[in-house]
């Protein structure tokens, strides 16, 4: 499936660099489960609920690719002291499988729940206090060339264009994660990495040798 050009800014890394997957899989499945969860966010009424309903939707997604990646994870998220949101997309940015835009998309609406949840004045996201939020999400709609009705200053569309990358955009490269997951694991890998080794290995150990009749052809001269 061919994305339109608005599109691709949502979903592709361009420019990108450091993440390991810059587009996602084509999918023939269609997702329900990401359709009702932007619903949710769609449906809050106020922006106080609209933050919460995108952090919740967005932390689902986090869990769900890193589920997808690393097989002890459900262990880890019970046994882990302060396993936070704030760890999740540090880990997930670590692992540099997906590009950055998203991970500074999930860590906008991280930083916009944590905003309402710790002051009960706030009303709208214009009334934030922290303005680098708000500036962190203009500077999204821009990078990424957005389109909303309301424009850059329309925050509560920017803000919703910015849940949909850190959540559906997020749960797209899912299926990446997933194949790659499985294909580290399988026996052909292994033997394929066994096979690599040994080859350094070997070619290691004729630079040593070659290294050593230099050495001694220099001493005999």
């Amino acid at each position: 499936m061919k994305l339109s050009e608005v599109m691709e800014w949502y979903f592709y890394g361009k420019g990108e660099e450091a993440a390991l997957f810059k587009r996602p899989f084509p999918v023939q499945e269609s997702n329900t489960d990401a359709k009702g969860l932007l619903q949710k966010s769609a449906k809050a009424g106020d922006e106080r609920s609209l933050s919460l309903v995108s952090a919740l939707t967005t932390e689902y997604y986090v869990d769900k690719v890193l589920r997808s990646f690393i097989p002890g994870y459900n262990s880890l998220c019970k046994e882990a002291d302060n396993f936070t949101f704030s760890v999740k997309i540090k880990l997930l940015k670590a692992l540099k499988l997906v590009p950055s835009h998203i991970i500074r998309a999930a860590e906008i609406i991280r930083q916009t729940r944590n905003a309402f949840a710790h002051d009960i004045n706030i009303d709208s996201l214009e009334d934030l206090d922290d303005k680098k939020i708000i500036s962190k999400m203009k500077d999204m709609y821009i990078e990424r060339k957005i389109k909303t009705d309301g424009g850059v200053d329309d925050l509560r569309g920017v803000f919703f264009a910015i849940s949909y990358i850190a959540s559906t955009v997020l749960d797209s490269y899912c299926k990446n994660v997933e194949m790659l997951n499985a294909v580290i694991r399988t026996a052909d890998t292994l033997k394929d990495l066994e096979k690599l080794s040994e080859e350094k290995a070997k070619k290691f150990i004729d630079e040593l040798r070659e290294l050593a009749l230099t050495e001694e052809e220099d001493e005999n001269q």
